[in-house]
């Protein structure tokens, strides 16, 4: 029994002199610094840690971010009770940064400190970060920010790329407010953030990202949110030249990460996406519905389309979609893609799929009074036929993708 007992305690001692050399020897400071730089990397930010020095009663932390920014953490910090009372700096120099080819108004000089225990703990902080004199106060509360009060105007888009190691796609300014305070541990409060994009770097979009973006597609948004037992409600909307979107009254439920959400999307000018799609476009487009999200998983989905002429609906339920057309004018629907004078007539369509993946459908489709006009025609094969009427009747089943 006592051989037990000595080889237990043995392998005790053996076991708190590994944490020991892992946790708070160099040669342990080593390896976690080297862990959280590929963590980060992971992430895609570029992060280089300078010094990392954890002992049993402090912590001093000296990194790089995108070799940029300058992040100082130093304090004391009890490892047994898992409290800590830290203070931090996050630093660039103005004149650094205009070698980079980086231009900064002022230097970011932002610090505060992080004070609490692990499961309980407040980050304050002030200073000057990317163009805005910013402050921040926030409770985090198992894991969770309770209490949070941001003041941050007019932060620089271009600032903020530079240092997530981002080319310079847009100029612009974000705005960020908060004020939320903690309501018997829950977060009860607002926040606004605005976007305002001034100017795109259209050349570097299409360069790397193969898309060439239209005309004035500087985007636009403002989100306004409410906060209250642990559900957000928000109000949005994103827009620019040529688009709105926006959502009157959005749901989610941070217990179980359920959204329901109303939308609107309205296009007044197909034209000017002609650019993005590369495909020639007419008309306009309006699209309103609802949605519904669990664990980021579309659940539910009503649709209505205006602008064809008729009735175009859509809907998902139980994992059946729905799509249902009526009496919807054949010029206009094909005057989307250009291609108005090709025909006339009325189209009516029923599609019932079980599951996004179109393997088990049923199609059903018609066109009333169809036309294919001569000149229409002409334009889009470049042959000349006379003009013709016609009647269409078509149906289709598709079963485990076999149609």
């Amino acid at each position: 029994m006592k051989k037990i007992l000595y080889a237990l305690l043995a392998l005790f001692i053996v076991l708190l002199i590994a944490i020991y050399t892992i946790l708070f020897t160099s040669f342990g400071n080593n390896i976690i610094a080297n862990i959280a730089q590929d963590k980060a990397k992971m992430a895609g930010l570029d992060l280089n840690i300078s010094e990392f020095r954890l002992r049993a009663s402090s912590l001093s932390l000296n990194a790089k971010l995108a070799n940029l920014l300058d992040i100082n953490v130093n304090g004391d910090i009890s490892i047994f009770s898992l409290k800590f009372n830290l203070s931090y700096l996050l630093s660039f120099d103005k004149d650094k940064a205009k070698n980079l080819g980086l231009t900064l108004d002022k230097n970011i000089d932002f610090n505060g400190s992080i004070v609490g225990k692990l499961s309980d703990f407040n980050v304050n902080g002030e200073g000057f970060l990317l163009g805005s004199n910013s402050t921040l106060d926030a409770r985090i509360y198992k894991y969770s920010p309770i209490a949070l009060k941001i003041d941050a105007n007019n932060l620089k888009i271009e600032e903020l790329l530079s240092l997530l190691s981002k080319p310079n796609y847009a100029n612009g300014t974000l705005d960020i407010n908060a004020d939320i305070i903690a309501n018997n541990l829950q977060p009860d409060g607002n926040a606004i953030i605005k976007l305002n994009t001034t100017s795109i770097n259209y050349t570097k979009i299409t360069e790397d990202f193969n898309i060439t973006l239209p005309k004035n597609s500087n985007p636009k948004a403002e989100i306004n949110a409410n906060i209250k037992d642990n559900k957000i409600n928000t109000l949005s909307k994103f827009y620019n030249d040529y688009l709105t979107f926006q959502t009157q009254n959005t749901d989610y439920d941070l217990s179980n990460s359920t959204l329901n959400s109303d939308f609107s999307l309205q296009i007044p000018n197909l034209a000017k996406l002609e650019n993005l799609t590369k495909t020639k476009l007419n008309g306009n487009l309006n699209i309103n519905g609802d949605l519904s999200l669990q664990n980021s998983t579309l659940t539910s989905l009503n649709a209505n389309i205006d602008g064809l002429g008729g009735k175009a609906e859509t809907s998902l339920k139980d994992n059946i979609l729905n799509v249902l057309l009526e009496q919807i004018s054949l010029d206009k629907l094909l005057g989307i893609v250009g291609y108005g004078k090709l025909a006339t007539g009325l189209l009516n369509a029923n599609l019932q799929s079980a599951g996004l993946d179109f393997q088990n459908f049923t199609l059903k489709a018609d066109i009333e009074n169809g036309k294919i006009n001569s000149s229409g025609l002409k334009e889009f094969i470049g042959l000349e036929f006379p003009s013709m009427s016609f009647n269409l009747d078509a149906s289709a089943k598709a079963n485990k993708g076999l149609i």
